[in-house]
């Protein structure tokens, strides 16, 4: 192993462990009981149609089996780590996206050599173009252990893990911009064919488009739709280079199988950004409320209700009983018109008595409120007294 392999090594360590620090066991807990459907969508997304889409792609254009080991490695990768910082950036749903990531990376131990069996094995290996089953699972290893030591950090230290996922990102962000310009610089990649660009150039994309649609049809919220889109369009092509740079000795065969990785890490600086602003600037805006958010709206409202309403019912009754106890026969009685009259709430109408008659009324007769009055109910807002 050379120096360059030690130092992808070292890159794939920090990376992952910052990945790891983004996410503590309670909030992967609490994500995954109340989105498991979304999980399960990305997830199927990811790892069904991606693949699936890529291995079409190589066997479609018919190109050389190292470029198609390269292809479907991009497509059988697990999600990119920038994929949360877009998913931010597009209102989405950031802590689901952190959980898919870290969830799809996880699950990349197990689920990418069973698609390389699958799709790169059964047809595009041969003596000069197979994939080191060893190299792969250290590979691999050094993914998942590092993801699952950030999350012990995070569940143990907020400090720490908060310099982790700061580095680690850092680290992703500075290998991806180094490969692309390493790629450009010691292969011949901007010789590929059309039919190369436009493969690579459509990965994100149709991802993005299927995970979207899959989303929408199964009925998420807008904002998990976005979020399913970019963690099935956005791939860990960081992860596919290393594994191709760890994988193959020949350096004719290497820079071969690198054309894809690397042609899609260009497009993928292209495609998130007008995808971001797509997301962001338009599809947001016609957002409607959550379901849970809506009903969260409704209880607090309720409740406002009900302790407004027990409020003015308590001030009611007290003013009545006050009037009533300060009544005596031949003096002017007052009476409170109640919430639902056509007069003010705080307008106090003088009563005539026996010795004061004014005029017509509607049927009041002068004398303390009791229970089976007009004027009690006239303090429920029931009726409102009018004096000529």
């Amino acid at each position: 192993m050379d120096y360059l392999q030690v130092v992808l090594a070292l890159m794939i360590v920090t990376f992952s462990l910052g990945l790891g620090a983004t996410l503590s066991m309670t909030a992967l807990a609490d994500v995954m009981r109340r989105a498991k459907k979304q999980v399960l969508v990305g997830f199927s997304s990811q790892y069904g149609f991606m693949p699936l889409m890529a291995y079409l792609m190589a066997r479609w254009s018919g190109m050389s089996a190292a470029k198609a080991v390269g292809l479907i490695l991009v497509g059988s990768a697990p999600g990119g780590t920038t994929s949360n910082l877009f998913v931010y950036m597009s209102a989405g749903d950031l802590a689901l996206s952190i959980v898919m990531t870290v969830c799809s990376t996880l699950a990349s131990f197990g689920t990418l050599p069973l698609l390389v069996l699958i799709y790169i094995e059964s047809t595009f290996a041969t003596e000069a173009v197979r994939i080191p089953w060893l190299i792969l699972g250290l590979s691999l290893l050094l993914v998942v252990i590092p993801v699952g030591c950030g999350i012990f950090l995070k569940t143990k230290s907020d400090k720490y893990a908060l310099y982790a996922e700061k580095i680690g990102s850092t680290v992703g962000g500075l290998f991806i911009l180094a490969a692309i310009i390493i790629g450009i610089a010691t292969t011949d990649v901007f010789k590929s064919s059309a039919t190369e660009w436009v493969i690579s150039g459509l990965m994100e994309p149709l991802g993005a488009a299927f995970g979207y649609g899959v989303a929408a049809l199964l009925g998420l919220h807008p904002r998990d739709c976005r979020t399913v889109s970019l963690e099935t369009g956005v791939q860990n092509s960081a992860l596919a280079i290393s594994i191709v740079a760890l994988s193959f000795d020949d350096p004719t065969v290497r820079d071969e199988v690198l054309t894809f990785p690397i042609l899609y890490s260009f497009w993928y600086c292209v495609h998130s950004i007008w995808l971001v602003a797509l997301f962001r600037f338009v599809l947001s805006k016609r957002d409607p409320p959550r379901s849970d958010e809506t009903a969260l709206i409704d209880d607090e409202v309720r409740k406002d209700d009900a302790s407004s309403s027990s409020s003015a019912s308590a001030q009611n009754t007290a003013r009545a009983a006050t009037e009533s106890s300060a009544y005596e026969p031949g003096d002017a009685t007052y009476e409170y018109l109640g919430s639902g009259s056509t007069t003010s709430d705080t307008e106090i109408l003088e009563r005539p008595t026996p010795d004061k008659p004014t005029g017509a009324h509607t049927g009041l007769t002068p004398g303390p409120p009791d229970s089976s009055s007009n004027a009690s109910r006239s303090l429920s807002g029931s009726y409102s007294s009018t004096w000529s």
